[in-house]
Formats: structure tokens, C-alpha cells, sequence
């Protein structure tokens, strides 16, 4: 889970929507959004100049087993600047928080892909 919040920081800043593809299971809409935004931005040729977020505590829930874990995790939206191939300032995102959950299935090939993520709380 953190793992892929850290690369959707990636998607965005390189950006690359396949980065995220290989992660995440056709049930999670957040997912979907959050690879067509890594695929707008490179057809615009556009791109994060930096990180987008950072990642506070996190928590697995007791309802966690062996094939299925959820995961509580602090997320911090970092006030950034969205620049266009030249380094020109297209667009400001502001800073934002929110508590997340994202519940994960454990998948053949034998790794974790994400279900879905909801803002539990902002």
C-alpha cells in the first residue's frame, strides 16, 4: 500500500501511468482516476515538479487476514506546482489531508494489489 502511494508520486512526476497498472485489481476507481491522471498529464506533457504527498502512521486492521488486509493510512496531499515541458507553472494543487483506507487482495502471482482506497476521513 505505501508502496503504491509512493508510486503514484512517480506516475505523476515522470509521468507514466504503467507504473501504477501492475498494482491494482479493475475494482479500485481510485486507482483508475489516479492512472488517468498520470495519463493526461503525458499526453499534456506535463508533470509534478515534485513529490505530490507524503505518507503519515499507518495501521493494519484486526479484520486483516492471510488474502485480504486493510490498511488505515494518513495522507498528506504537499502543496505542489503541475509545470508543462518548458517548466512553466500550469496549474498549483493545494495542500490537503485525509485519512485513507485502502483494502488490498493477495493475488496470483503471489503479490498484494490494491481493491479499492476511500477517504474515510478528511
Amino acid at each position: 500500500m505505501r508502496f503504491y502511494l509512493q508510486q503514484v508520486d512517480r506516475a505523476w512526476s515522470v509521468p507514466d501511468p504503467g507504473l501504477l497498472r501492475p498494482y491494482v485489481l479493475n475494482t479500485c476507481k481510485s486507482c483508475a482516476n489516479q492512472i488517468a491522471a498520470a495519463q493526461e498529464l503525458k499526453a499534456r506533457g506535463e508533470s509534478y515538479r515534485g513529490r505530490a504527498s507524503q505518507l503519515g502512521d499507518s495501521v493494519v486492521l484486526p479484520e486483516s487476514n492471510a488474502t485480504k488486509a486493510i490498511i488505515r493510512v494518513n495522507y498528506i496531499q504537499l502543496p505542489q506546482e503541475i509545470v508543462d515541458g518548458t517548466g512553466n507553472v500550469v496549474e498549483r494543487v493545494k495542500r490537503d489531508t485525509a485519512l485513507l483506507e485502502v483494502r488490498t487482495a493477495w493475488t496470483s502471482p503471489g503479490r498484494w494489489q490494491i481493491m479499492t482506497i476511500k477517504v474515510v476521513r478528511l
